[in-house]
């Protein structure tokens, strides 16, 4: 598995209950930004809208309540995924009411590969870590 780092975060959609933030590799690329936009086919467009549209929710009332749309990750502790069809974008929580996209993928099974599920752990790991560095720059 390829070392994720976390060198930023931008800022993606801001609503009244919680900020969403797009991660930002050392290299300079946002997986999640390049995931929402595309290439997709027409039915995957719409669940791209679908993603957006839940992703503008959890932005104005802090929490999505629909196991279809929006769940944790089985045996993490900070990975969340939206849900659209076959489309996952991954997600974790930082405090301040920060939601960062991470990286999203296309579905082929009905679980999630380990292999995603792992990588998903070490991105939210990297993220965490940036930002705890963060903080203690903010802090000296």
């Amino acid at each position: 598995m390829n070392i994720i780092i976390v060198s930023a975060t931008v800022p993606f959609h801001a609503g009244a209950a919680r900020i969403i933030e797009l991660a930002v590799l050392a290299n300079g690329q946002m997986p999640a930004k390049a995931f929402l936009t595309g290439p997709w086919s027409a039915q995957q467009q719409k669940d791209v809208a679908r993603l957006s549209a839940w992703i503008d929710f959890l932005a104005q009332t802090g929490f999505v309540n629909n196991r279809e749309a929006f769940k944790k990750i089985e045996g993490t502790v900070n990975v969340f995924e939206f849900k659209a069809h076959q489309l996952r974008l991954f997600c974790c929580f930082l405090d301040g009411g920060r939601v960062i996209l991470m990286d999203g993928l296309v579905k082929k099974k009905d679980k999630l590969e380990r292999s995603d599920v792992e990588r998903m752990q070490m991105f939210e790991r990297a993220v965490t870590a940036w930002d705890t560095q963060q903080k203690a720059r903010k802090g000296r």
